[in-house]
Protein backbone atom coordinates (compact mmCIF):
# COMPACT_ATOMS: atom_id res chain seq x y z
CA UNK A 1 0.00 0.00 0.00
CA UNK A 2 1.33 3.31 -1.17
CA UNK A 3 0.58 7.17 0.22
CA UNK A 4 -0.65 7.29 -3.36
CA UNK A 5 -3.39 4.40 -2.95
CA UNK A 6 -4.92 6.42 0.32
CA UNK A 7 -5.05 9.78 -1.37
CA UNK A 8 -6.94 8.09 -4.29
CA UNK A 9 -9.42 6.55 -1.95
CA UNK A 10 -9.83 9.63 -0.06
CA UNK A 11 -10.46 11.72 -2.98
CA UNK A 12 -13.12 8.27 -4.34
CA UNK A 13 -14.67 8.85 -1.13
CA UNK A 14 -15.21 12.79 -1.06
CA UNK A 15 -16.10 12.77 -4.50
CA UNK A 16 -18.42 9.70 -4.39
CA UNK A 17 -17.31 8.93 -7.91
CA UNK A 18 -14.65 7.12 -9.67
CA UNK A 19 -15.13 9.24 -12.82
CA UNK A 20 -14.98 12.43 -10.66
CA UNK A 21 -12.11 11.39 -8.40
CA UNK A 22 -9.99 10.71 -11.53
CA UNK A 23 -10.60 14.32 -13.18
CA UNK A 24 -9.87 15.67 -9.68
CA UNK A 25 -6.39 14.46 -9.41
CA UNK A 26 -5.41 14.67 -13.41
CA UNK A 27 -5.36 10.28 -13.74
CA UNK A 28 -7.15 8.04 -15.71
CA UNK A 29 -10.24 6.11 -14.31
CA UNK A 30 -8.50 2.47 -14.29
CA UNK A 31 -5.89 4.09 -12.25
CA UNK A 32 -8.30 5.48 -9.92
CA UNK A 33 -9.80 2.00 -9.63
CA UNK A 34 -6.59 0.22 -9.11
CA UNK A 35 -5.61 2.06 -6.67
CA UNK A 36 -9.12 1.29 -4.67
CA UNK A 37 -8.53 -3.00 -5.35
CA UNK A 38 -5.37 -2.43 -3.82
CA UNK A 39 -6.54 -1.55 -0.49
CA UNK A 40 -9.31 -3.98 -0.50
CA UNK A 41 -7.25 -6.74 -1.68
CA UNK A 42 -4.88 -5.40 1.21
CA UNK A 43 -7.31 -5.45 3.68
CA UNK A 44 -9.57 -8.22 2.18
CA UNK A 45 -13.09 -6.54 2.14
CA UNK A 46 -15.09 -4.38 -0.49
CA UNK A 47 -14.69 -0.65 0.52
CA UNK A 48 -17.85 -0.07 -1.49
CA UNK A 49 -20.84 -1.09 -2.44
CA UNK A 50 -21.55 -0.33 -5.60
CA UNK A 51 -25.44 0.39 -7.16
CA UNK A 52 -27.28 1.94 -9.64
CA UNK A 53 -24.26 3.81 -11.20
CA UNK A 54 -23.32 4.79 -8.13
CA UNK A 55 -21.11 4.34 -5.16
CA UNK A 56 -21.35 4.17 -1.37
CA UNK A 57 -18.95 3.36 1.79
CA UNK A 58 -19.20 0.15 3.21
CA UNK A 59 -19.04 -0.17 7.02
CA UNK A 60 -15.28 -1.53 6.68
CA UNK A 61 -14.91 1.52 4.06
CA UNK A 62 -15.89 4.31 6.45
CA UNK A 63 -13.27 3.08 9.10
CA UNK A 64 -10.53 3.07 6.56
CA UNK A 65 -11.59 6.64 5.91
CA UNK A 66 -10.89 7.47 9.12
CA UNK A 67 -7.38 5.84 9.41
CA UNK A 68 -6.72 7.37 5.54
CA UNK A 69 -7.24 10.98 6.92
CA UNK A 70 -5.09 10.42 10.08
CA UNK A 71 -2.23 8.80 7.64
CA UNK A 72 -1.93 11.48 5.17
CA UNK A 73 -2.49 14.22 7.40
CA UNK A 74 1.16 12.36 9.35
CA UNK A 75 2.14 12.45 5.64
CA UNK A 76 1.77 15.86 5.15
CA UNK A 77 2.96 17.08 8.66
CA UNK A 78 6.57 15.38 7.91
CA UNK A 79 6.96 16.47 4.61
CA UNK A 80 6.18 20.37 6.33
CA UNK A 81 8.78 19.56 8.55
CA UNK A 82 11.61 17.97 5.74
CA UNK A 83 10.89 21.06 3.68
CA UNK A 84 11.53 23.24 6.91
CA UNK A 85 14.64 21.98 7.81
CA UNK A 86 15.83 22.55 4.21
CA UNK A 87 14.57 25.93 4.31
CA UNK A 88 11.33 25.78 1.87
CA UNK A 89 9.02 27.18 4.48
CA UNK A 90 5.14 27.26 3.71
CA UNK A 91 2.76 27.89 6.10
CA UNK A 92 -0.95 27.96 6.30
CA UNK A 93 -3.48 29.83 7.71
CA UNK A 94 -6.95 30.09 8.01
CA UNK A 95 -9.08 33.63 9.08
CA UNK A 96 -12.90 34.12 9.15
CA UNK A 97 -15.01 36.71 7.01
CA UNK A 98 -14.42 39.64 9.73
CA UNK A 99 -10.71 39.14 10.02
CA UNK A 100 -10.59 38.83 6.47
CA UNK A 101 -12.89 42.57 6.02
CA UNK A 102 -10.67 44.60 8.99
CA UNK A 103 -7.90 43.46 9.54
CA UNK A 104 -5.73 40.63 7.18
CA UNK A 105 -4.24 43.41 4.61
CA UNK A 106 -2.28 45.01 7.10
CA UNK A 107 -1.41 41.64 8.96
CA UNK A 108 -0.52 40.52 5.64
CA UNK A 109 1.96 43.19 4.87
CA UNK A 110 3.22 43.12 8.76
CA UNK A 111 3.87 39.34 8.62
CA UNK A 112 5.92 39.62 5.35
CA UNK A 113 8.25 42.03 6.43
CA UNK A 114 8.36 39.81 9.82
CA UNK A 115 9.04 36.36 7.93
CA UNK A 116 10.63 36.83 4.40
CA UNK A 117 11.45 33.40 3.65
CA UNK A 118 8.36 32.10 4.49
CA UNK A 119 5.42 31.30 2.27
CA UNK A 120 1.85 32.05 4.05
CA UNK A 121 -1.41 30.58 2.51
CA UNK A 122 -4.33 32.16 3.48
CA UNK A 123 -7.89 30.30 3.89
CA UNK A 124 -10.39 32.67 3.83
CA UNK A 125 -14.45 31.09 5.00
CA UNK A 126 -16.74 31.24 8.01
CA UNK A 127 -15.86 29.95 11.71
CA UNK A 128 -17.47 26.36 11.40
CA UNK A 129 -16.24 25.88 7.89
CA UNK A 130 -12.17 26.95 9.81
CA UNK A 131 -12.84 24.53 12.19
CA UNK A 132 -13.27 21.95 9.91
CA UNK A 133 -10.01 22.49 7.72
CA UNK A 134 -7.87 22.50 11.13
CA UNK A 135 -9.51 19.30 12.02
CA UNK A 136 -8.76 17.62 8.57
CA UNK A 137 -4.97 19.09 9.07
CA UNK A 138 -5.98 21.82 5.72
CA UNK A 139 -4.67 24.45 8.02
CA UNK A 140 -1.64 25.08 10.78
CA UNK A 141 -3.22 27.35 12.29
CA UNK A 142 -6.22 29.49 12.60
CA UNK A 143 -7.77 32.89 13.83
CA UNK A 144 -11.52 32.80 15.11
CA UNK A 145 -13.68 34.02 17.92
CA UNK A 146 -13.98 30.61 19.07
CA UNK A 147 -12.28 29.37 21.94
CA UNK A 148 -11.68 25.75 23.65
CA UNK A 149 -12.73 23.69 20.77
CA UNK A 150 -12.17 19.96 21.06
CA UNK A 151 -8.49 19.34 20.58
CA UNK A 152 -7.08 22.47 20.43
CA UNK A 153 -5.12 24.74 22.23
CA UNK A 154 -6.21 28.67 22.05
CA UNK A 155 -4.60 31.72 22.94
CA UNK A 156 -6.54 35.40 23.55
CA UNK A 157 -5.37 38.12 20.41
CA UNK A 158 -8.04 40.74 20.53
CA UNK A 159 -11.81 41.85 21.86
CA UNK A 160 -14.17 42.62 19.23
CA UNK A 161 -16.92 45.04 19.50
CA UNK A 162 -19.97 44.41 17.56
CA UNK A 163 -22.84 47.30 16.82
CA UNK A 164 -26.04 47.41 15.85
CA UNK A 165 -26.36 49.66 12.65
CA UNK A 166 -29.17 51.11 10.63
CA UNK A 167 -30.92 53.63 8.39
CA UNK A 168 -30.95 57.53 9.61
CA UNK A 169 -34.35 56.74 10.34
CA UNK A 170 -33.67 54.25 13.20
CA UNK A 171 -33.62 55.36 17.46
CA UNK A 172 -30.92 56.29 18.89
CA UNK A 173 -31.06 53.53 21.27
CA UNK A 174 -32.45 50.25 21.84
CA UNK A 175 -32.94 47.02 24.62
CA UNK A 176 -31.94 43.61 23.60
CA UNK A 177 -35.69 43.51 23.35
CA UNK A 178 -36.59 45.84 21.03
CA UNK A 179 -33.56 44.60 18.56
CA UNK A 180 -35.01 40.98 19.04
CA UNK A 181 -38.74 42.31 17.58
CA UNK A 182 -36.57 44.23 14.91
CA UNK A 183 -36.25 42.73 10.93
CA UNK A 184 -32.84 41.66 11.65
CA UNK A 185 -30.60 40.94 8.71
CA UNK A 186 -27.79 38.64 9.59
CA UNK A 187 -24.52 36.93 9.13
CA UNK A 188 -25.29 33.39 8.33
CA UNK A 189 -25.41 30.00 10.65
CA UNK A 190 -21.69 28.92 11.24
CA UNK A 191 -20.55 32.65 11.02
CA UNK A 192 -19.06 33.90 14.19
CA UNK A 193 -20.49 37.36 13.57
CA UNK A 194 -24.54 35.62 13.99
CA UNK A 195 -22.96 33.51 16.94
CA UNK A 196 -22.69 36.65 18.68
CA UNK A 197 -26.31 37.94 17.95
CA UNK A 198 -28.01 33.84 18.82
CA UNK A 199 -26.21 34.21 22.11
CA UNK A 200 -27.54 37.80 22.79
CA UNK A 201 -30.91 36.60 22.14
CA UNK A 202 -30.67 33.18 23.91
CA UNK A 203 -29.79 34.90 26.99
CA UNK A 204 -33.52 36.29 26.60
CA UNK A 205 -34.80 33.05 25.47
CA UNK A 206 -35.58 34.43 22.08
CA UNK A 207 -34.38 33.21 18.88
CA UNK A 208 -32.88 35.15 15.96
CA UNK A 209 -35.74 35.07 12.93
CA UNK A 210 -34.01 37.33 10.63
CA UNK A 211 -35.47 38.89 7.55
CA UNK A 212 -32.58 38.26 5.22
CA UNK A 213 -28.82 36.22 5.94
CA UNK A 214 -25.82 36.91 3.77
CA UNK A 215 -22.23 36.08 3.99
CA UNK A 216 -21.42 39.36 2.61
CA UNK A 217 -21.28 42.09 5.27
CA UNK A 218 -21.73 44.00 2.24
CA UNK A 219 -24.71 43.22 0.66
CA UNK A 220 -26.21 43.48 4.27
CA UNK A 221 -24.94 47.02 4.58
CA UNK A 222 -26.74 47.57 1.57
CA UNK A 223 -30.07 46.09 2.72
CA UNK A 224 -29.91 48.12 5.97
CA UNK A 225 -28.94 51.24 3.68
CA UNK A 226 -32.50 50.63 1.78
CA UNK A 227 -34.22 50.62 5.10
CA UNK A 228 -34.62 46.60 5.26
CA UNK A 229 -34.08 46.32 8.76
CA UNK A 230 -31.08 46.10 11.35
CA UNK A 231 -27.63 45.21 10.98
CA UNK A 232 -25.12 43.80 13.15
CA UNK A 233 -21.23 44.84 12.64
CA UNK A 234 -17.89 44.49 13.50
CA UNK A 235 -17.16 48.41 14.97
CA UNK A 236 -14.47 48.48 12.40
CA UNK A 237 -16.96 48.07 9.53
CA UNK A 238 -19.56 49.66 11.03
CA UNK A 239 -17.72 52.72 10.74
CA UNK A 240 -17.01 52.14 7.26
CA UNK A 241 -20.59 51.64 6.48
CA UNK A 242 -21.62 54.58 8.44
CA UNK A 243 -19.21 57.11 6.79
CA UNK A 244 -21.72 58.38 4.16
CA UNK A 245 -24.19 59.03 6.55
CA UNK A 246 -26.60 56.54 5.22
CA UNK A 247 -26.45 54.51 7.94
CA UNK A 248 -25.85 54.92 11.61
CA UNK A 249 -24.80 53.70 15.25
CA UNK A 250 -27.47 52.12 17.52
CA UNK A 251 -26.39 52.21 20.66
CA UNK A 252 -27.83 49.08 22.34
CA UNK A 253 -28.45 49.10 26.35
CA UNK A 254 -26.05 47.24 28.59
CA UNK A 255 -23.53 48.08 25.93
CA UNK A 256 -22.07 46.93 22.46
CA UNK A 257 -21.69 43.28 22.35
CA UNK A 258 -18.07 41.82 22.00
CA UNK A 259 -16.16 38.68 21.43
CA UNK A 260 -12.80 37.57 21.59
CA UNK A 261 -10.12 36.48 18.92
CA UNK A 262 -8.10 33.55 19.53
CA UNK A 263 -5.34 31.98 17.94
CA UNK A 264 -6.18 28.57 17.49
CA UNK A 265 -4.00 24.86 16.37
CA UNK A 266 -4.62 21.66 16.76
CA UNK A 267 -3.09 20.21 20.05
CA UNK A 268 -1.32 16.86 19.00
CA UNK A 269 -0.20 18.31 15.52
CA UNK A 270 3.34 18.70 14.65
CA UNK A 271 4.39 22.63 14.55
CA UNK A 272 6.96 22.83 12.24
CA UNK A 273 9.85 25.61 13.03
CA UNK A 274 7.74 28.19 10.22
CA UNK A 275 4.52 27.67 11.41
CA UNK A 276 5.61 28.59 15.05
CA UNK A 277 7.84 31.46 13.65
CA UNK A 278 4.12 32.68 12.17
CA UNK A 279 1.96 31.88 15.05
CA UNK A 280 4.88 33.94 17.69
CA UNK A 281 4.39 36.79 14.32
CA UNK A 282 0.56 37.18 14.46
CA UNK A 283 0.74 37.08 17.92
CA UNK A 284 3.45 40.16 17.88
CA UNK A 285 1.07 41.74 15.48
CA UNK A 286 -2.27 41.61 17.66
CA UNK A 287 -0.23 42.75 20.68
CA UNK A 288 1.27 45.72 18.81
CA UNK A 289 -2.55 47.01 17.77
CA UNK A 290 -4.18 47.68 14.23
Amino acid sequence: MTIRAFQIFRTVCETESVTAAAERLGVSQPAVSAAVKELETAYGVSLFDRMNRRIYLTQEGRVLRRYADQILALADEAAAAVRDGRGEATCRLGVNMTVAETVLSDLMARLKRALPGTEIAVRVHNCEAIERMLAENELDAAIIDRAALPGTVSEPLWEDRMLVVAGPWAPDRLSAEELAGQRLLLREKGSGSRECVDALFASLGRGAAPAAESTSTLGLAEMARCGMGYAVFPERLAGRFCADGRLKPVALDGGPLKRTYYLVRMEKKYVTAAADRMMNAVKACFAEGF
